[in-house]
């Protein structure tokens, strides 16, 4: 008789807690549809190239194109500069603050690096899904 009531107890836990998993189960489902919805409508953006060489000593330009991939309007909020030696170069965009659907600008960086490897990164900042782009600046 003893016995009988455990089991009924277990199974009573187990029905509970399979109850539990399959909810929290369908609340993730929930969730990342809500969010692939929510992205669906970001717009999408990349720069080619997404690197750019600098020699070391030498004063030279580099652009870079951004590129809206997407329907949906880029909306631009800035561009910066970062990393060690950001203060070697500067840059200058034709970008509008509203990148249009699969339209296309330009961003010019104009420097001369003062040491070898990774300088920093020309970052820019929107409304896509990522937030952000990145160029990679590297001397050698």
């Amino acid at each position: 008789m003893g016995s009988q009531r455990y089991f009924t107890r277990l199974t009573a836990v187990l029905a509970i807690n399979a109850a539990v998993v399959l909810a929290m189960g369908t609340l993730a489902q929930a969730q990342e549809a809500t969010n692939r919805d929510t992205n669906a409508n970001l717009p999408t953006a990349y720069f080619h190239p997404n690197v750019l060489y600098f020699k070391v000593g030498t004063m030279s330009s580099q652009t870079t194109t951004l590129t809206n991939t997407s329907a949906e309007t880029l909306d631009i909020k800035g561009f910066s500069l970062t990393g060690e030696h950001q203060s070697d170069f500067t840059f200058t965009t034709n970008c509008p603050l509203s990148l249009a659907r699969h339209a296309s600008c330009t961003v010019s960086l104009s420097g001369m690096p003062t040491a070898a490897g990774p300088i920093g990164k020309l970052v820019e900042s929107d409304n896509s899904a990522a937030g952000r782009h990145y160029v990679s600046l590297q001397a050698d």
